[in-house]
């Protein structure tokens, strides 16, 4: 590899070659994805989802987590842990 070539560019493109280009699609809007990728961090797809869909489905919007007592939030993803 060249000094003076950019790494991450090649990278990409060396991933690309071996396994095709994958778009990016996002699944939620950009802080769902942040907090899924989050809850994900440390434990399986098996408990991060559901954590994640019952956290929206008890407080309905990121405004209501927001000012949400951070115990209450707690126990909603307590299944991520």
């Amino acid at each position: 590899m060249m000094m003076n070539t950019p790494v991450i560019p090649l990278i990409l493109q060396l991933l690309e070659n071996e396994y095709g280009h994958r778009e990016f699609i996002p699944h939620r809007d950009p802080l769902g994805e942040l907090v899924q990728t989050i809850l994900s961090q440390n434990t399986s797809d098996l408990n991060s989802r559901p954590a994640y869909s019952a956290l929206k489905a008890a407080f309905k919007s990121w405004d209501n987590i927001l000012t949400a007592d951070t115990s209450r939030v707690a126990e909603i993803i307590r299944r991520a842990d």
